[in-house]
């Protein structure tokens, strides 16, 4: 969500830049307009993300099944995001170079730059932006 709030250039990015962090209330504000601007597909996966954030990663009372029954809508929206990022930086590829790549609790961390932004990823329970 960060990640495509930054490359579609909403307002909720700056405001996030300014206060040097997301709030759980910028993010739902991004995905919302997001899922108008672009797909509602958005705002599902959004949801879906965030319910394996908390109910998976935080409170581990996730099903393997559970799990799985989510991971297309947030496919999904990786894509949206990959696409956006593409036509804004106008490469085939993101402008995204990968420093580090390592194991925290068995949870594979990527962490990457784009531009002037530091993305972490950990692609088992979700993202974190620093700016």
């Amino acid at each position: 969500m960060k990640a495509l709030s930054l490359a579609t250039e909403l307002e909720e990015a700056g405001e996030a830049r300014a206060r040097g962090r997301w709030t759980l209330k910028l993010l739902d504000s991004a995905a919302r307009k997001l899922a108008e601007k672009i797909s509602e597909d958005i705002l599902y996966a959004w949801d879906a993300a965030y319910y394996l954030h908390v109910e998976g990663f935080h409170e581990a009372r996730l099903s393997q099944e559970s799990v799985k029954a989510r991971t297309k809508l947030i496919e999904k929206l990786l894509e949206i995001s990959k696409e956006k990022i593409r036509k804004k930086t106008g490469s085939p590829s993101p402008n995204t170079t990968v420093f580090n790549s390592q194991l925290y609790r068995n949870r594979k961390i990527t962490m990457s730059k784009h531009g002037n932004e530091s993305i972490v990823v950990s692609y088992a329970s979700g993202y974190k932006s620093c700016f």
